[in-house]
């Protein structure tokens, strides 16, 4: 069987010798097209170095990373580039919008980079905002919306190219219950199209919510478990 994502005895420091600093320690993680898994564990335990390596926003210490079957230590920054803007969709806890930039104008961003035409960058973006409750918001900008609000901005641009992979960090972390629950929501939503979800968290409620649920504690997977959900 062919996996989206394989880590292999993956490790990742910072620093050398006496000032080695393992954040990382031997992870091996399998990801099939379709998943929805959700990463848990307490802040420092490596979620987001985790997190950095899949989105091929940093790079292993060892240890091998196959995307699609292809050594990522291979690819060219080009080929990086085209992934991460293309294959996976990122969503953060602080929202990354442009604060110049209003809602319609931040989801175009992607589209801009991929080289899709105005016309129908305006319109995707446009239908991408209306999929996430803002259609009265396009020209609103990041200061004129709530938390809740921006954060469904931010998915709206993750999903700007049509991704595979939709890989977010705590994307809760600054929300209230209620918008947060609504995120979650939506990112259910994505799964069942068909949208590989990998979701970093420290929130045990709502990784349970997820249909895989990946421990991680000091650098190192702990329990690797199937929901059911």
């Amino acid at each position: 069987m062919s996996f989206m994502i394989e880590l292999i005895g993956i490790n990742k420091s910072y620093g050398k010798g006496k000032n080695e600093l393992p954040i990382l320690k031997n992870i091996n993680l399998k990801i099939e097209e379709g998943e929805y898994v959700a990463v848990v564990g307490p802040s420092g335990s490596g979620k987001t170095t985790l997190m950095n390596i899949l989105g091929m926003i940093d790079v292993a210490t060892s240890g091998e990373y196959l995307f699609e079957g292809r050594p990522v230590s291979k690819l060219t920054e080009r080929e990086l580039a085209k992934i991460r803007n293309r294959k996976i969709g990122f969503v953060f806890q602080s929202f990354n919008l442009i604060p110049e930039l209003n809602a319609l104008e931040n989801v175009e961003l992607p589209m801009i980079y991929a080289g899709i035409k105005p016309s129908e960058r305006k319109k995707r973006a446009a239908e991408l905002l209306s999929l996430m409750g803002l259609a009265d918001r396009l020209s609103h900008r990041p200061s004129q919306l709530s938390g809740g609000q921006q954060q469904r901005v931010a998915i709206a641009r993750a999903l700007a190219t049509d991704p595979p992979i939709i890989l977010a960090d705590e994307p809760t972390g600054n929300l209230d219950s209620k918008a947060g629950s609504d995120v979650i929501n939506i990112l259910e939503s994505l799964n069942t199209r068909g949208k590989t979800v990998i979701l970093i968290t420290h929130d045990r409620e709502i990784a349970s919510r997820a249909r895989r649920r990946i421990e991680i504690r000091d650098g190192m997977i702990i329990r690797d478990e199937r929901t059911g959900v």
